[in-house]
């Protein structure tokens, strides 16, 4: 190691490769024997080009400038294969030597890694694997604690062996190049982390620490006062967090309005506005439609809305915050979100009637917020390719009409009839049970008593 004063230590993990530096004065004389020394021939045509313009001949050696250049360039080669590294030992700013780095205390390193750790990972993962390889340097054990709860959730014996699938916890140090070897198959959960029962897993820990890092998200969980207070009470702690610009986004369930969905973003108080945008994509990735929402300053939610036609929005599969890849900002859609198109044929004209005496006033205030309802003849109707139409309490249908709607149902569609005296009096077009004109007289001569015609 070599002492750089108020910088520090400068150590090697290949120390051995500096011995390249002995063959600095090889390669000087090396370099000096390029190019060779001219020699000198009698050309007597030479007279001819006296006549020329005379340039600064090529020297006949190499210019000290460059032969520098050269040894200093080679020197550095040498120094970056040997792998020098500040302060190997401690990691401190003083340079100071530990007495001892294979000693029994641990390294113990928490990690956040629930869905709000997501959108940083890598960064969260590149400063974990610093701390394991500066741990692997020391000979130092490392107790490596993840904060989000295992897939089947928390171990009853909390002893419990790692299995290396995320089932379960190890409250024994292990090396730290093992821990190492592991980084490349770590993911994050996707649901937020336990803090406070990871405290209390901590107390049972009785082993001495020398140190605790925490890898945090940078937020106030439940619990999360307990993990510091119990971390503190182990040793001294080391806390790395986000940036106050860098925070994760969350999407609430979606809301179905009138034309469109609409959802609410929701992220920690900042004091600076901010914007998010949003994506929506069909099941084949297919970007269908973005918008942007605001965050005012100190604002915690900010609303979007996605206005898109029917035939458009039944094709979105997710919505997504763009740039934030966690498991909060993701929202998947199946059939139930779509807005289907509904037909409704009351077979009288609404302008004769009062809003409330329209067979389907209350039918159409029921479905408006949820499909999109189109009105008019069973032929006008079936132009439009629908999911379902509805009947009111009609009597006879067209021949040709009725032909029609059978075919649409065969080939899928869903006929609904509302029954009634109507409907009775329609000689049972288009219904699969034969409807007894005696039905609209049951009640007035059972007189409430169940009775079949």
């Amino acid at each position: 190691m070599i002492g750089l004063g108020p910088l520090g230590v400068l150590g090697f993990t290949t120390p051995f490769v500096l011995l390249g530096l002995l063959a600095l004065p090889v390669i000087y004389y090396l370099v000096r024997a390029l190019p060779p020394q001219p020699k000198r021939h009698h050309f007597p045509p030479i007279v001819l080009l006296g006549d020329l313009a005379h340039s600064a001949p090529p020297p006949a050696r190499t210019p000290p400038w460059l032969l520098i250049m050269r040894l200093l360039l080679a020197a550095l080669l040498v120094l970056a294969f040997s792998g020098p590294i500040l302060n190997p030992s401690t990691g401190k700013a003083d340079g100071s030597t530990p007495t001892a780095v294979a000693d029994e205390a641990a390294l113990l390193i928490v990690l956040d890694d629930g869905w709000q750790a997501a959108s940083r990972w890598d960064t969260r993962i590149a400063e974990l694997d610093r701390l394991l390889a500066t741990a692997a340097r020391q000979q130092r054990p490392v107790l490596w604690l993840r904060t989000a709860p295992p897939i089947n959730g928390w171990p009853q014996d909390q002893n419990e062996d790692g299995d290396g699938d995320g089932n379960s916890i190890s409250i024994e140090p292990q090396a730290a190049s093992d821990l190492r070897a592991a980084l490349p198959g770590i993911t994050p959960r996707p649901w937020a982390p336990d803090h406070r029962h990871l405290a209390r897993i901590l107390e049972s820990i009785d082993r001495p620490i020398a140190q605790s890092i925490w890898i945090s998200d940078g937020l106030d969980h439940p619990g999360s006062d307990a993990l510091l207070s119990r971390l503190e009470d182990m040793g001294p702690v080391r806390i790395f967090t986000d940036q106050p610009a860098d925070y994760p986004l969350a999407l609430s369930p979606l809301r179905s309005t009138g034309s469109g969905m609409a959802t609410t973003i929701k992220r920690p108080s900042r004091p600076m506005p901010a914007g998010a945008i949003l994506e929506a994509r069909g099941a084949d990735g297919r970007l269908l439609a973005q918008i942007s929402a605001l965050f005012a300053a100190n604002e915690t939610t900010a609303e979007a809305t996605f206005d898109l036609p029917r035939e458009i929005r039944n094709q979105v599969a997710r919505i997504d915050i763009a740039d934030e890849q966690s498991a909060g900002a993701t929202i998947l859609l199946d059939g139930r979100s779509g807005r289907p198109a509904i037909g409704l044929f009351s077979g009288e004209s609404g302008s004769a009637l009062q809003p409330l005496q329209s067979p389907l006033f209350y039918l159409r205030r029921a479905l408006e917020p949820f499909a999109d309802l189109s009105e008019g003849p069973p032929a006008a109707l079936l132009r439009k390719k629908p999911g379902v139409i509805i009947l009111a309490d009609i009597g006879r249908i067209e021949p040709q009409t009725a032909e029609s709607l059978k075919l649409w149902v065969e080939d899928g569609g869903l006929l609904l009839r509302f029954a009634g005296p109507h409907m009775a009096a329609s000689r049972n077009q288009l219904i699969r049970l034969p409807c007894d004109q005696g039905i609209g007289r049951w009640g007035a001569r059972s007189h409430g008593k169940n009775r079949r015609h």
